[in-house]
């Protein structure tokens, strides 16, 4: 275990380069696309597996290669999970408070007779805000302008139809 830690003290620069790579790459998971931060991630990681394996020896690159994929699986497989159960983005660095959000399909019947406020044109679909709650709702056939109040009609299994007031 000493040599470890005298492997790691006398290569910083190399172990933060494959830290950095693998930082990248858990980064790019949320990005849409593969782009900058994955090549980046990739290409860091890449250059520490080799030059660990042509400084110290086949062996010593392959320990690295295996040592850099499962740290990489590890951090992914941990902030996916994270931000499955929504606790990633309530850090001190993210958001602190989530948006409402629509009620379940079976509720929809409490909203008919609501009044609200068009938050985007509807031509015919777009969202209505409705007490703080957003919803996606069609019009009655008419276009309705952003800003125009608006009341729910009827609710037909998933569909919410809402009219000019």
């Amino acid at each position: 275990m000493e040599s470890f830690f005298a492997f790691v003290a006398g290569n910083l620069p190399l172990v933060i380069t494959a830290l950095a790579g693998i930082v990248l790459l858990v980064v790019e998971v949320f990005m849409p696309g593969f782009g900058v931060a994955g090549i980046a991630g990739g290409v860091l990681m890449t250059a520490s597996v080799i030059y660990v394996w042509c400084e110290y020896g086949m062996l010593a690159g392959l320990w690295m290669s295996l040592a850099t994929l499962f740290l990489a699986g590890l951090a992914i497989m941990f902030s996916l999970r994270s931000a499955g159960k929504g606790q990633f983005f309530r850090n001190r660095w993210g958001l602190k408070e989530l948006p409402k959000e629509a009620p379940e399909t079976n509720d929809l019947n409490s909203f008919v007779g609501r009044e609200g406020i068009a938050v985007t044109p509807l031509r015919p679909a777009g969202i209505c805000d409705f007490d703080g709650v957003r919803l996606n709702v069609v019009s009655e056939g008419d276009y309705i302008t952003e800003g125009t109040p608006v009341r729910i009609e009827k609710i037909e299994g998933i569909r919410i139809v809402a009219r000019k007031k």
